[in-house]
C-alpha cells in the first residue's frame, strides 16, 4: 500500500520489504508525512486531516483481521488508486495513509517529519 501511495517519490535507496521496515530503515512517520505533504503544506488543512483520522470510529490497519473484510479490502484499493487528503466518514470512500496507519498518528513527530521534508525539498530548489 504504501509503495503505490508514494509512487514516484523517493523514500530511500533500499526497497521496501518486511524486512528493511523491521530492521529499522525506514520510518513510517516519513511515509505519512510525504503522503500528507502531497495534498497540503497548510498546518491548519493537515492538523484537521490528523484530527478526523484519530477520532475516526472506522479507521483499522490493512493487514488486521478488520482489514480483511470485503468492504475495507475494497477501501485500501481505492486508496491506492485514489489520492484522497480526507479522513473517510464510511468505507466506500478513499482515505490518506494516516487513516489505515491511525496507530502512527502522533502530531509532534509527523510534524517534525514534514519539517524536515520541506527543509530537503527547499534545499533541492533553493530560489
Amino acid at each position: 500500500m504504501v509503495s503505490l501511495r508514494l509512487h514516484g517519490k523517493s523514500v530511500g535507496p533500499l526497497p521496501i520489504t518486511v524486512s528493511n521496515i523491521e530492521n529499522g530503515l525506514f520510518s513510517v512517520y516519513q511515509w505519512i508525512a510525504m503522503d500528507l505533504l502531497s495534498f497540503s503544506h497548510d498546518q491548519l488543512e493537515v492538523t484537521a486531516v490528523e484530527l478526523a483520522c484519530r477520532n475516526s470510529a472506522i479507521s483499522f490497519f490493512p493487514s488486521s483481521e478488520c482489514g480483511d473484510n470485503y468492504s475495507n479490502w475494497k477501501m485500501v484499493q481505492d486508496s491506492c488508486m485514489i489520492q484522497s487528503s480526507q479522513c473517510p466518514l464510511d468505507n466506500s470512500h478513499p482515505g490518506p495513509l494516516l487513516f489505515f496507519l491511525n496507530h502512527y498518528n502522533n502530531s509532534l513527530k509527523l510534524a517534525a517529519h514534514r519539517a524536515l521534508l520541506l527543509c530537503q525539498q527547499w534545499g533541492h530548489e533553493v530560489r
